[in-house]
């Protein structure tokens, strides 16, 4: 599916033992990389491979970054990662960092200039006909609570928009009390939700970043038809909480940004979480007769 390749199997394939399987597979996919990164040099350009949120990355597809990486130091190819560092001890650092050809390039707060910037394009945004100087308290505030971090400026204005609050007006502004960190600023939107969007969001985050709505009625059918959820996630969307992925082949939708997949799913109980992940097992199971039992394994771990 990655690839976009229909490669039917035969009778070798179909006699390999999966971890000789699982290394024709890299292999192959090695080899296709290599091809198309000296097309494209004897063209006089190269190839850009662009990972983000690789902090979740799994055990094989670290290992098959690792390959690409090494395979790749002679060709003309640009990889860029994107990750926190891992906060959880079952999460590793990037072993490409250990390859001579790696550069890392750790990103700092941002500069108070640069916050500012940031602040008064999503102003510009979120209510384009308010024209005026943007109040040195509201700028002052906000700097204060996102630290520096592009996300929390968004987040902290679009949290005031949600509230009905005029950034200009500082009195409403300085009375309010704000979030103190990125964790509490997503707990606070997400408590603003009706009960039915709250258990929607929840059920996602237990899909993951990207999730179907057809996963989502699956796995709790008490959310709806899909026309119901599709409402809801279109009201989520103008909130900036999700996003639409895809219409076709399937419709689905996406946490507009990682950290409120997984502030949500943290938010769940552990049974809660039990439950869910029980939920959308047995629904997988009744759609693809249990075929993938690498998936089917994560669910029901």
């Amino acid at each position: 599916p990655l690839l976009g390749l229909d490669l039917p199997e035969n009778a070798f394939t179909q006699s390999l033992a999966p971890q000789f399987r699982q290394s024709a597979l890299y292999a192959l996919l090695l080899e296709c990389l290599q091809a198309a990164a000296r097309e494209a040099a004897d063209e006089g350009s190269g190839l850009l491979l662009v990972l983000d949120n690789l902090q979740w990355i799994d055990a094989a597809s670290h290992e098959l970054l690792e390959q690409v990486g090494r395979v790749c130091a002679a060709l003309p190819v640009l990889i860029v990662l994107a990750y926190r560092p891992p906060r959880l001890q079952r999460l590793q650092e990037p072993r490409v960092e250990a390859l001579e050809h790696f550069t890392g390039i750790p990103l700092a707060p941002l500069a108070a200039a640069a916050a500012e910037q940031v602040l008064r394009a999503k102003l510009a945004q979120l209510l384009p006909d308010h024209h005026g100087t943007v109040p040195p308290r509201l700028i002052e505030q906000i700097s204060a609570r996102s630290q520096g971090n592009p996300f929390a400026i968004e987040g902290l204005l679009t949290y005031l928009h949600s509230r009905g609050i005029d950034p200009w007006n500082q009195a409403a502004v300085a009375a309010l009390d704000l979030p103190f960190n990125l964790r509490a600023l997503v707990l606070s939107r997400i408590d603003q939700l009706s009960e039915h969007q709250k258990a929607l969001l929840k059920v996602a985050s237990v899909i993951g970043r990207r999730f179907s709505v057809g996963w989502l009625s699956g796995a709790a059918p008490a959310l709806g038809q899909n026309a119901a959820l599709q409402e809801s996630l279109e009201e989520l969307s103008q909130v900036e909480l999700t996003a639409l992925a895809e219409r076709e082949p399937e419709l689905a939708y996406l946490f507009t940004q990682i950290i409120t997949q997984e502030v949500t799913y943290d938010s769940l109980t552990s049974r809660a979480r039990a439950d869910l992940h029980g939920q959308l097992a047995r629904f997988l199971e009744r759609i693809d007769g249990g075929q993938n039992l690498d998936l089917l394994a994560f669910r029901y771990d």
